[in-house]
């Protein structure tokens, strides 16, 4: 790869450190002063706004970065395409913040607390200007990982300064949300000169059409990817979720840093492939699977063959039963890394994202399938095992229909991999 998304890849990698190391200094502060209800309490209620967060997100960020790489240095296209997909955002968080405050506010349920759902509900407020997918279609890295590492030292602050007792856990909630709203600010000033939300109307519906594949896909993603839990605790119980949770969560904290630098050659793609420099697509994603594979392998070997190690390392006893399901789970660094760059990349740069759409449905039902045939078997490893199996067949399934797809685009044999 070359120096600029080199160095777009190192800050993305550090981004993506940072977004797990302060959260993990945060948490080991705040479990000090707060008991685990009232934490509990507070991760509930982010877990409801992160839905509706879900929602009204659209997946815009994946066709932001997409849309606005496509502006190359057009600074007229570039203010047209940022306030169009900014107009959109703001519409669609709009209406789903009227859902959420009228969901909280009329029922009984929400009664105790509304002013923890009102605090978190905040976050919703704020995703209407998240623009997060500019910087990353303009390939500002270097600006992305600075306003973070400033943001999260400030939020950190402010926890030891206002969260000494029980009765703050809704001060931690509102640091959280206020933390996350300053992240969107600083990129709106930022981007300024770029905005204008007095367009014309006309032209949102165009863009409407691929959102919503966009948000097809990424529902579908986020069902097979979170329906192992839910039937691993229907079948299996309690238990069964605890053992399966840190292997899991091994896996996504290694996964994220790699992708990580996947992540940021989608741009240089969507360029490439706009310029019909097929030479410089073809070196951007070959290199890039090159660095994914020097990373992704070795991790995949030490999961296998040292689960045991790393579980009595980082748990106690009570978690010895989650070795073989990290041994299970281990093929998915390598599985997971390489089918980030054939979908998330590769076929959106090539505008194939309908695709994706049906890859990772067929994906939902086939691990729907295999969990329940295997949970009932094996727990935990049951649900590793098909999870596992469903990722391996959205993989090959992905990689054969961009064989397909580049071919008919090029007729050129050599283009493939």
């Amino acid at each position: 790869m070359n120096n600029k998304i080199s160095k777009n890849a190192f800050f993305n990698m550090i981004y993506q450190g940072l977004n797990v190391i302060f959260p993990l200094l945060s948490s080991l502060y705040v479990a000090r002063i707060l008991i685990p209800e009232l934490i509990g309490r507070v991760s509930f209620a982010q877990n409801i706004v992160f839905y509706f967060i879900s929602f009204a997100s659209l997946g815009i960020n994946t066709y932001g970065i997409r849309e606005i790489a496509k502006c190359n240095n057009d600074k007229i296209l570039l203010k047209k395409t940022t306030s169009e997909i900014l107009k959109i955002n703001i519409i669609s968080n709009t209406i789903f913040c009227i859902i959420y405050f009228t969901f909280i506010f009329i029922t009984p349920f929400f009664a105790k607390e509304r002013l923890l759902y009102f605090i978190v509900g905040l976050q919703l407020i704020f995703n209407s200007i998240n623009t997060d997918w500019f910087f990353g279609g303009t390939e500002n890295y270097a600006y992305v990982m600075k306003r973070s590492f400033i943001i999260k030292i400030l939020s950190f602050i402010a926890l030891i300064l206002f969260v000494k007792e029980e009765s703050h856990y809704v001060i931690y909630a509102l640091i959280n949300s206020l933390a996350l709203g300053l992240n969107y600010f600083f990129n709106i000033y930022k981007i300024k000169n770029y905005i204008n939300l007095f367009i014309d109307n006309k032209y949102l519906k165009e863009r409407l059409k691929p959102i919503f594949v966009f948000f097809a896909t990424l529902l579908s993603q986020r069902l097979y990817m979170q329906v192992d839990t839910t039937m691993l605790g229907i079948i299996s119980g309690e238990r069964a979720v605890g053992l399966y949770t840190y292997p899991s969560r091994i896996m996504l904290l290694s996964t994220s840093c790699i992708t990580a630098i996947s992540a940021v050659i989608l741009a240089p793609l969507v360029k490439a492939y706009k310029d019909k420099n097929l030479l410089e697509f073809k070196n951007i994603y070959r290199k890039c699977i090159i660095i994914i594979l020097i990373f992704s392998i070795p991790l995949t070997i030490i999961y296998l063959f040292k689960a045991d190690f790393i579980i009595k390392l980082l748990f106690n006893e009570k978690y010895y039963d989650s070795i073989n399901t990290l041994r299970i789970l281990s093929p998915q660094v390598l599985l997971l890394s390489l089918e980030d760059i054939y979908a998330a990349r590769l076929l959106i740069a090539i505008e194939k994202e309908k695709w994706i759409l049906f890859t990772t449905s067929s994906g939902a039902i086939i691990n729907v399938l295999l969990n329940f045939f295997l949970i009932k078997k094996y727990a935990q490893d049951g649900v590793a095992l098909a999870s596992t199996i469903t990722i391996f067949f959205i993989f090959i399934l992905e990689v054969v229909i961009y064989y397909i797809s580049i071919h008919k685009i090029t007729n050129k044999n050599k283009f493939i991999i």
